[in-house]
């Protein structure tokens, strides 16, 4: 997730909460950490933007770091914003 506040971080904790409830298996981790995850089925991004439209810190490095991942195998994804 990427959020410069923490509110985006508490949705999507409330939202990786009701996932496991009903048995989906999820990781939670912030933008700026992203790396290769073998068994990830689908990316949901929460993120937000703050003062002019700018990224969170904590989301800056994600365009890099999702383009050099080392990814095997497809995945669907979904934006959250």
């Amino acid at each position: 997730m990427g959020s410069e506040t923490g509110t985006t971080i508490g949705f999507a904790q409330l939202f990786q909460e009701q996932l496991n409830k009903i048995g989906v298996k999820s990781y939670i981790e912030e933008l700026n950490r992203f790396g290769s995850y073998p068994n990830m089925t689908h990316l949901l991004v929460f993120t937000a933007t703050y003062g002019q439209g700018e990224v969170p810190t904590n989301a800056k490095k994600f365009g890099d770091l999702i383009q050099n991942a080392k990814i095997d195998k497809p995945f669907e994804f979904s934006v959250v914003g």
